[in-house]
């Protein structure tokens, strides 16, 4: 029997191709991901007005985490209250190089 990973991935956006060449190739890895039987949570920083040209909803092959640049590390931190909603809880975590204006540091 296969074993089943919770995978945290950190990249510019999974929702939206505005100004992210990257997410066709998010988009690819992680519904595939999802069909080995993997659950992905993917992170991604509202920079860029990204969110105002979503290009696809939320897709049903992953949890889309949505978290303001200038608070991010409030934000994440909050996941340590609740581990069963964030990276702490997952088996793997991947990160995406993307710029350092929405770079998450723990």
């Amino acid at each position: 029997m296969k074993s089943r990973l919770n995978i945290a991935f950190f990249g510019s956006s999974l929702v939206s191709a505005y100004w992210n060449g990257a997410a066709t190739y998010y988009r690819g890895i992680i519904r595939a991901l999802d069909q080995l039987g993997h659950s992905v949570t993917f992170y991604e920083p509202d920079a860029y007005d990204r969110q105002k040209h979503r290009d696809i909803a939320d897709p049903d092959w992953a949890r889309v985490v949505v978290y303001q640049t200038r608070r991010h590390r409030r934000c994440l931190s909050g996941f340590e209250r609740r581990p069963e909603r964030g990276p702490r809880h997952q088996d793997q975590a991947w990160s995406a190089p993307f710029n350092n204006l929405s770079k998450p540091r723990f």
